[in-house]
This record gives structure tokens, C-alpha cells and sequence, in this order.
């Protein structure tokens, strides 16, 4: 029940930023993004991609252990640390893009700055999923689930999974700055 309230208070929190975002974004609509501003960075594209890859080999792991695979639980959490640790870069990535792109510094600072928050949330929860996943494939290594008891290999994917969607949801809203100039 805690896990599900704590979905709910996260989507919560992240809504409230996506309508923070749109009445910031809506009060300087002439300057939000200058027709001269670059597109959303390619790296965000690379970073929803390998969330999306994230998600499928943590469902993997979780699949895995429900029929009692714990070698192939503990490649899938390895392999989701590893997208994790690539989708962090990538994020970083972006933001030097950001900054040292003149053509982002002449693009209003709202819509640099409410990226950098957005992204910044999310990465803060992210963290909130990595320390799991290590703590799940240090402990499968000690055999502490099986095919009866992995509890916290559930846990972990509903949470990894809400993470993807969040992330999803809000790259979309990033993108939709471009879409509407372009459109």
C-alpha cells in the first residue's frame, strides 16, 4: 500500500511541475523559444531511448525471478544499473549542451532553466531507483529470492517502470516547446 501512495505523491509532484512548467512557459510564450534556438538536444532522444531499454531489462530481472532464474535476475538488474549509470550521462550530456550552446543561451532562460529543474527531478528519483537495484543484485547474490519470495523485485520494477513513464511524460512536454515553434 506504502509503494502505491508513494507512486501517487510522485506523479503528484511531477504533474504539479508540468503545469508549473506550461503557466511559466504560457506567461513568456513570445520569447519561451526563439525561432534561432536549437532543437531539443539529440543526447534527451538517447536518454528516453535507453530508459525505455532500461524498463524492458528490468522486466526482465522480474520475470526472470518469477520462474526462478536467479543468474538471469541478477543480468537483468546489471544490465538496468549499467542503462542507469548511461541514462545519467546522458543527462549530463544534455546540460553542457545546453550551456555551452549559444544558440540555447539566447533562448529565453525560462525554458533552460525549467528543463534543468525537470531533469533535475527526475534524476533525484532515478537515484531513488539505482540504490534499489544495487541493494536487489547484491542481495541476489546471497540467493535472498526466489521464485516464492522477491517481494522487493516487485517493488523495485513497479517503480522503475513509473520512473520510465515519468520520464516519458516528461520529455514530451520538453519536446512540445519545439513542436509548437515548428508549428
Amino acid at each position: 500500500m506504502g509503494m502505491y501512495l508513494g507512486l501517487v505523491s510522485g506523479s503528484m509532484g511531477f504533474l504539479s511541475v508540468i503545469v508549473g512548467y506550461f503557466v511559466i512557459r504560457s506567461m513568456h510564450a513570445q520569447e519561451w523559444l526563439p525561432q534561432q534556438a536549437a532543437p531539443v538536444p539529440a543526447t534527451l532522444y538517447a536518454s528516453t531511448a535507453v530508459i525505455l531499454v532500461s524498463s524492458a531489462t528490468m522486466h526482465y530481472a522480474f520475470s526472470s525471478i518469477r520462474r526462478a532464474s536467479v543468474a538471469s535476475l541478477r543480468s537483468g538488474l546489471l544490465a538496468t544499473f549499467i542503462l542507469s549509470l548511461l541514462f545519467y550521462y546522458l543527462q549530463y550530456a544534455s546540460y553542457m549542451t545546453i550551456v555551452g550552446s549559444q544558440e540555447f543561451v539566447e533562448a529565453h532562460i525560462q525554458f533552460s532553466m525549467t528543463f534543468f529543474i525537470m531533469s533535475a527531478l527526475h534524476a533525484a528519483h532515478l537515484l531513488g531507483g539505482v540504490i534499489p537495484l544495487a541493494v536487489l543484485y547484491l542481495a541476489a547474490g546471497r540467493d535472498c529470492y526466489s521464485e516464492e519470495s522477491h517481494q522487493a523485485v516487485t517493488s523495485t520494477t513497479i517503480y522503475w517502470h513509473f520512473l520510465t513513464v515519468m520520464w516519458c511524460g516528461l520529455f514530451l512536454v520538453m519536446l512540445s516547446a519545439a513542436l509548437l515553434r515548428a508549428g
